[in-house]
């Protein structure tokens, strides 16, 4: 998996000034019905009316258009993911969510009424709050809720306008940034059957992927980070976790909880050159399976226990070399969409 510096950077010595940059302040809608949808450019529509319109076919195009595009977003799930995969069908995945509706609605109506009761602000951590978390927060609250029980909103207000000043440092620094062409190769692969990551229908090149806004955010997200953060700069897969964000709250918001998540929440040298940190979630991973799993630790294992991995130099189980990218990505295309969520919700 590649790795990467960034160049020194001393986020600290930025001077705060005024700058030109407006982030896009984005709030995901969660109504499936109410999303954006991908529809042709206005100067697209206005050019194919007037082909079918000389045919006497206008009404009819619109109606197909209409009706592909309903499809399309009957394939989706609320995040904008497409339902089916390898593992489970479309069908199975509306059974399971016509049978999770009336869980995710109780729910919902109880997280209301927490937050009515604290005075229409998200509640103070105590074991009710856990218990609600450990259940799931609902989706319109999801983004807030991580903002603010991981601490990410405090560092953005002792922080006011870094954000702003690292982005545009990185813009002038353009392809000094050593980080930039890897980031800029890993933009494009992010969730590309994500519905908020994919082009307008009207430009389906490529290279017409790094223009939706989205893309942008992420683009200015990661080079910010690399200058935040340059003992560990970019490495691959922290653009699916700053994707993820992405979808539940605005740029700079998504900003500080991903350095919150980086640098402060997972343990230390996840992410940087060593990778100590992801190795040791490794054995933290294998041990927990040799003591509760002893029947699937001696198919991988080879017979041997764990200690005896550890003593004789051979190392863990050659499956250690999957499982680490589950924490590098923190499960993302690993577990279910909705599964990575609950798992997140517990994170923060």
């Amino acid at each position: 998996m590649g790795r990467t510096r960034a160049s020194s950077f001393n986020h600290q010595s930025i001077r705060r000034q005024q700058s030109d940059l407006v982030l896009p302040i984005r709030r995901p809608s969660y109504d499936s019905h109410a999303r954006t949808q991908h529809k042709p450019s206005t100067t697209y529509l206005s050019v194919q009316t007037n082909i079918t319109h000389q045919t006497g076919a206008s009404s009819v195009e619109d109606s197909g258009s209409e009706d592909e595009n309903s499809l399309y977003q009957s394939l989706l799930n609320q995040y904008g993911f497409i339902k089916s995969s390898q593992w489970i069908t479309e069908d199975d995945f509306n059974q399971f969510e016509s049978n999770y509706a009336p869980t995710v609605k109780r729910r919902l109506l109880k997280w209301r009424h927490l937050i009515v009761e604290n005075g229409n602000r998200l509640p103070p951590r105590s074991s009710k709050v856990k218990r609600y978390i450990r259940k799931g927060i609902p989706a319109e609250y999801r983004g807030q809720a991580w903002l603010y029980y991981s601490g990410a909103d405090r560092m953005m207000e002792a922080n006011k306008g870094l954000y702003v000043d690292l982005v545009q440092k990185a813009e002038e620094m353009g392809a000094d940034n050593e980080n930039m062409d890897i980031i800029e190769r890993d933009l494009h692969r992010t969730f590309p059957e994500n519905d908020r990551f994919r082009p307008d229908s009207s430009c389906p090149a490529p290279e017409d992927k790094i223009r939706v806004p989205i893309i942008k955010s992420l683009r200015r997200l990661l080079l910010a980070f690399s200058l935040y953060a340059p003992s560990i700069g970019y490495c691959q897969s922290l653009n699916y976790i700053a994707g993820m964000l992405l979808l539940f709250m605005n740029e700079e918001e998504a900003f500080w909880v991903f350095v919150k998540t980086i640098t402060k929440i997972l343990p230390p040298n996840v992410y940087d050159v060593t990778m100590e940190g992801a190795n040791i979630d490794q054995n933290v991973l294998m041990i927990l399976i040799y003591e509760r799993f002893p029947h699937i630790w001696n198919k991988i294992s080879g017979g041997k226990s764990f200690w005896e991995c550890e003593e004789d130099g051979t190392g863990m189980p050659t499956c250690s070399l999957v499982t680490s990218h589950w924490f590098l990505t923190l499960f993302i295309n690993i577990l279910p969409v909705e599964s990575v969520l609950r798992v997140w919700d517990c994170l923060f």
